[in-house]
């Protein structure tokens, strides 16, 4: 299994403090980061294998292909990689949780700025124990 840690964010600063943060709690060595959904869709693709698994780190608020659009682009693709989505975001609209739980890929739900600890609850989730137990 290829595991990819990718974080889309539009704020360059925000991008550059997370792949920090997500290297440092040991998450990945190499974490992809896009300004945009259009451009970690596009990454998904290239890397599209039965052996991928996509780890997405996703903000809400972002031009070209904002997280919604990112999601509903992602479902209408038929893809053989596993890709699973934890929403990370400053929003504080209690809309933008009740919209996440609508899409089967995202699985949690976290606010900005990431912090050990909400990493240390995604290593722990069913879904990518795999990833992170060895």
């Amino acid at each position: 299994m290829k595991f990819h840690l990718l974080i889309v964010d539009d704020d360059k600063i925000i991008l550059m403090l997370h792949k920090r943060i997500v290297m440092r709690e040991q998450m990945g060595e190499n974490p992809q980061s896009f300004l945009n959904g259009k451009e970690a869709l596009e990454y998904i693709k290239r890397h599209n294998s039965a052996d991928d698994l996509h780890l997405v780190l996703l903000d809400i608020n972002m031009p070209v292909m904002n997280g919604w659009q990112f999601l509903d682009a992602l479902e209408a693709e038929e893809l053989k990689a596993a890709v699973h989505v934890a929403m990370v975001t400053s929003s504080t609209d209690h809309s933008d949780l009740q919209t996440s739980r609508k899409y089967a890929r995202v699985f949690d739900f976290l606010v900005k700025p990431l912090a050990p600890e909400s990493l240390a609850r995604l290593k722990q989730n069913p879904i990518l124990s795999k990833v992170f137990t060895s």
